[in-house]
């Protein structure tokens, strides 16, 4: 049952290979529409946004994604995780939504649903993963947030412990979850140091950091200053260089960004040989942290982070826009 006529086809944009996102993704006007099976909902797309996990996973870097997606193709071939829309039809078991109910969502987890696949006019995924989207919060807005505002959480909530009053580093703060990790560290009572590029810097500062540092003109390793979490995103720097810049008790949470599977080998020999604190957030996809980020928002107390807008034909380019380091989110 659903509040329309659910076509049997759909538009999207679905990569049956690996390689550069814009060789590989091929716009298709016959995808079959998936169904939801029990515990989860369909939900026509209205708004959908480009991140970093996408281009890994159509690029297959590192290797390690192919053990996890297939290893000579992909078998998640349509990308996109985070989802905004409106739901068309149910699952069994399903009792948190109801067709009509408008929704955000964070489909990135295939370990717990299907995994990804909103880069399509239709997204079908389980229910576990959405949230109710307030009236006041806009598409746009909410379509940029809950892959990188939700790992943002986690990494600060979850993995840094961290308390009102503490010292927060955050590297990386110019980007997606960066941006975000500066407005929740600053909701949450700490002190926060934002590292990004001279080209971000009055937004993050505008965003609630104390202190805003230029990677290109100042080593963030060499401070004077000694912080209680170092949230990295960048993953520029080594673990180990890192943590020079971390309190006795400090830890560093590694959430991505270049060299993450050399910073999570790094993480263990810093944990066993130095007995430093030292972890990487593995985001969990899940509606609860969704709907916390979409309440702030609604509150006004996290701002959306977008800084373009392109059509849903245009996904190749947003994945190597965002490659390329130009923009905060793109949808």
């Amino acid at each position: 049952m659903g509040i329309e006529d659910i076509p049997g086809k759909m538009k999207a944009y679905v990569a049956e290979k690996y390689g550069e996102p814009a060789a590989v993704m091929q716009w298709k006007e016959d995808v079959p529409v998936p169904l939801p099976n029990q515990g989860e909902i369909l939900v026509k797309v209205k708004a959908t946004s480009a991140n970093p996990g996408d281009w890994h996973l159509a690029k297959a870097d590192p290797f390690l994604i192919r053990l996890m997606f297939g290893m000579f193709k992909p078998t998640r071939g349509i990308l996109g995780s985070d989802v905004v829309g409106t739901v068309v039809k149910i699952g069994e078991g399903v009792t948190d939504f109801k067709v009509g109910d408008e929704v955000a969502g964070n489909t990135g987890d295939p370990d717990k649903g299907r995994g990804f696949g909103a880069f399509a006019e239709y997204c079908c995924d389980s229910a576990a993963f959405f949230a109710k989207r307030p009236e006041n919060v806009k598409v746009l807005d909410a379509a940029g947030m809950p892959m990188a505002a939700t790992t943002a959480l986690q990494a600060l909530r979850d993995y840094a412990h961290v308390k009102e009053g503490q010292s927060v580093l955050i590297i990386g703060a110019g980007g997606g979850i960066g941006s975000y990790a500066v407005q929740l560290a600053k909701h949450m009572g700490a002190k926060v140091t934002g590292v990004c590029g001279k080209y971000n810097a009055d937004r993050v500062k505008a965003l609630g950091a104390t202190t805003v540092i230029d990677y290109n003109t100042t080593d963030y390793t060499a401070l004077d200053e000694r912080f209680d979490a170092i949230i990295d995103v960048s993953g520029k720097k080594t673990v180990m260089q890192c943590l020079r810049v971390a309190t006795p008790t400090g830890i560093h949470v590694n959430v991505g960004g270049d060299g993450f599977f050399t910073n999570l080998f790094q993480s263990l020999w810093v944990k066993m040989a130095m007995k430093k604190k030292a972890t990487l957030c593995m985001q969990d996809c899940n509606g609860k942290d969704v709907a916390y980020i979409l309440k702030l928002m609604e509150e006004g107390k996290v701002m959306p982070q977008v800084d373009q807008t392109l059509t849903l034909k245009q996904a190749p380019q947003a994945l190597e826009y965002l490659l390329k380091g130009e923009f905060w989110h793109i949808l």
